[in-house]
């Protein structure tokens, strides 16, 4: 295919055929057009989702969640936030604002928990993982040293393929 429409037409007749979209982010970057880049992010995130389904299932149908004690889990692969560099931490964005998070937030590894200034910069804090927040362990505008845990945090409910 050499031009949009025809990509598009195709896409139209063969909706979900990843070879095709695929084929058409590769013409888009080859046309110096940004949208192909973005459609290439976009099939991966949808990838990423189906491949978490999948795992969450396996995982299921193995009973893991009935017959592993937590804790197990817990010490294998732990799950904190701690600080990445030396700072003064801050609760929310401003004053009078709403902490950023609180116990029993659910977090995405991109949800910003917290503010720490660093040499007159303020750095937002993203969490870095799943999580939900289970107890906040530092206060607004406490100084902190890099590596010092800032929230305890719990897993996050799991989602189960077909569930």
């Amino acid at each position: 295919m050499d031009d949009e429409h025809s990509f598009l037409r195709a896409i139209h007749d063969s909706p979900g055929d990843e070879a095709l979209l695929q084929s058409y982010a590769d013409w888009l970057s080859s046309q110096s057009d940004s949208r192909g880049e973005y459609l290439r992010l976009e099939l991966e995130r949808v990838a990423g989702e189906k491949r978490l389904l999948e795992l969450e299932g396996r995982l299921q149908s193995f009973g893991v969640f009935e017959g592993v004690d937590p804790r197990w889990l817990d010490s294998v692969i732990p799950l904190q936030i701690r600080s990445p560099l030396v700072g003064k931490f801050y609760v929310a964005p401003d004053p009078d604002a709403p902490p950023f998070v609180q116990p029993g937030d659910l977090c995405r590894p991109d949800t910003i928990i917290g503010i720490v200034e660093s040499m007159k910069i303020f750095n937002e804090i993203p969490a870095g993982m799943s999580c939900v927040i289970t107890d906040v362990l530092v206060r607004n505008e406490q100084t902190v040293d890099y590596g010092h845990q800032l929230f305890d945090v719990g897993r996050p409910p799991r989602v189960f393929a077909g569930g």
